[in-house]
C-alpha cells in the first residue's frame, strides 16, 4: 500500500515579507520585477527575490527596498536587466539597480537622480543596499545589469550597458573602470577566483571572456577570449561552468544563455571550447542560468520567456543533464514556475549561506529497489543525516523504475526531485520531514 507522509508545512507568499524566513540551503533564488496589480510598466518597478525549492515549491518571496535614501528598483521591461550573482564565498547574493522611487521614467537616464544601487543579501534573507552612486559613477544613460563579489566586503565588479567592467568599493564615491576591451556587458560571473563576462553584440572575438587574472581592481586589465565561442550571431546573456573532472585544472564544461539560440552546452577540448549542442530555441529566450554538477552530470536552473511587455512573462525551469562531458546535450528540462501576469522573472542564482558551495547530489540511477546500492552513482544511498539543501535525484535507466518497497525517511530541507516521465514506485513508506 502507497503510503507517503508530508511532516512539514509549505509557505506560499503571493506578496512580499516584511521579516524573511532563513534560506534554506540548496535552495534557489530568482528575480522577479513587478506587481501583478497592475501592468508592468517601462518605468522603475518594485523589485522581489523569490526562494525556491529545487522541486519548485515557492517558499518566500522579498520585497527589495522601495523608500528611504537607500532604494532599489529595476526597469519594469527590460529583459537585460536583474542579474543574480552568487559571492565567491557563498555567502552572499548581490543585485545592481536604481535609486529611484517606483513609477520614475526614463530610467537609466532620469538625470542625477538616477543613481546607481548595489544591493546584498545574506544568508537570513536580509537586503541591505552598501552601495550608492551618481549617474555618471556608473553606467550613464544605459542599463546596470549585474554586480558580483567574492566576499561581500573587498569590492564588488559589475556589468551594463557602456564602458566596459567598473570595480566599486564601499563607503568610497567612486569607480574604476577596470576592463574596457568591451563595453557593452550583459553580465559578470565569478568561478574559482577568476572573473568572467559575456556580451550580446558588436564585432569582439567571442561573448566569453575572462577579465584579466584573478580579481582585478585597477584601470587598463584586458578581457581574454575563450577560444571556440563564436561572437557572430549569437547574444549570451549567463555562463555557467563545471568542474567535474578533477585531473583537469579549471572548468571543462559550461554552459551559455543565449538569447538567439536557446541553452548551449560547450566543453573545453585540447584547449578549444566545443559545442556539444543546444536545448530550446531562439523562441525561450535565455537569460540566466545556474546550478551543480553530480558525477559526470549537471542539474541546471534557468530562467527564460522573460517578459518585456506589459502583461510580463517568464519561467523557471530544471534542467538535468547526464550526457556529462563532451557527449551531445539532449537534457531532461522540467517547468517550474511561471512568473504571475503582469510581473517578469530575471536572475537566478543558489541562495547564500556555509554550505551553498557544498551541495550534493545522490542520483538513483539503476532499476529497481531503492535500498540496492548497486543502484546509486557511486553506490551513495542517501541517508537521514544528509545534510540540509542536498538533492535526491531519481533517474533511472532507460524503461526503469525506481521502488521504494520498505521505510524511506527523506531528512529536513532535502530535496527529492522525480523528473516528468520518471516512475517512482512507493510500494512500502516514503516520510518527508520538516
Amino acid at each position: 500500500m502507497k503510503k507517503i507522509h508530508f511532516l512539514w508545512l509549505l509557505l506560499s507568499a503571493k506578496g512580499a515579507l516584511t521579516q524573511p524566513f532563513v534560506f534554506t540551503p540548496g535552495n534557489l533564488a530568482v528575480v522577479r520585477v513587478g506587481s501583478p496589480d497592475s501592468a508592468l510598466p517601462t518605468s522603475s518597478s518594485p523589485v522581489f527575490l523569490e526562494e525556491f525549492t529545487p522541486a519548485g515549491v515557492l517558499i518566500q518571496s522579498i520585497l527589495f527596498p522601495l523608500s528611504g535614501d537607500r532604494k532599489l528598483t529595476l526597469s519594469g521591461r527590460s529583459s537585460t536587466e536583474g542579474q543574480l550573482r552568487l559571492s565567491g564565498n557563498g555567502m552572499y547574493l548581490t543585485l545592481g539597480g536604481y535609486n529611484l522611487f517606483p513609477g520614475t521614467s526614463s530610467v537609466t537616464s532620469a538625470g542625477t537622480a538616477a543613481e546607481r544601487s548595489i544591493a546584498r543579501v545574506d544568508s537570513l534573507g536580509i537586503i541591505d543596499v552598501p552601495i550608492i552612486l551618481p549617474i555618471d559613477k556608473l553606467y550613464p544613460n544605459a542599463s546596470f545589469r549585474s554586480v558580483v563579489t567574492n566576499d561581500g566586503n573587498s569590492g564588488y565588479w559589475t556589468a551594463g550597458g557602456t564602458r566596459g567592467v567598473y570595480f566599486v568599493k564601499e563607503a568610497v564615491d567612486t569607480s574604476v573602470i577596470v576592463c574596457n576591451t568591451v563595453t557593452n556587458t550583459r553580465n559578470i560571473n565569478l568561478f574559482n577566483g577568476e572573473l568572467y563576462l559575456t556580451h550580446g553584440s558588436g564585432v569582439v572575438n567571442t561573448r566569453v571572456m575572462k577579465v584579466g587574472e584573478g580579481l582585478p581592481d585597477t584601470s587598463g586589465v584586458e578581457a581574454i577570449p575563450l577560444p571556440g565561442i563564436p561572437f557572430n550571431n549569437a547574444s549570451v546573456s549567463d555562463v555557467f561552468f563545471a568542474d567535474i573532472v578533477p585531473a583537469q585544472a579549471g572548468p571543462e564544461m559550461m554552459y551559455l544563455a543565449d538569447e538567439l539560440h536557446g541553452l548551449v552546452k560547450y566543453s573545453l577540448v585540447d584547449g578549444t571550447w566545443t559545442s556539444n549542442g543546444i536545448a530550446g530555441s531562439a523562441a525561450d529566450n535565455y537569460r540566466a542560468v545556474t546550478g551543480t554538477f553530480f558525477g559526470t552530470g549537471t542539474l541546471l536552473y534557468a530562467t527564460r520567456k522573460g517578459g518585456s511587455g506589459a502583461t510580463g512573462g517568464g519561467e523557471f525551469v530544471r534542467i538535468i543533464d547526464t550526457a556529462g562531458y563532451n557527449q551531445p546535450f539532449a537534457p531532461l528540462i522540467d517547468l517550474i514556475s511561471i512568473a504571475e501576469s503582469n510581473t517578469a522573472f530575471r536572475g537566478v542564482a543558489k541562495v547564500p549561506g556555509v554550505n551553498a558551495l557544498l551541495q550534493k547530489v545522490y542520483v538513483f540511477n539503476g532499476n529497481g529497489n531503492w535500498e540496492d546500492p548497486a543502484n546509486w552513482m557511486n553506490s551513495e544511498i542517501p541517508l537521514t543525516v544528509t545534510k540540509k539543501g542536498d538533492v535526491i535525484l531519481i533517474l533511472p535507466t532507460a524503461s526503469g523504475v525506481c521502488s521504494i518497497n520498505s521505510m524511506v525517511t527523506i531528512a529536513p530541507a532535502v530535496s527529492l526531485i522525480v523528473p516528468t516521465g520518471v516512475q517512482l514506485n512507493v510500494n512500502g513508506n516514503l516520510e518527508i520531514m520538516e
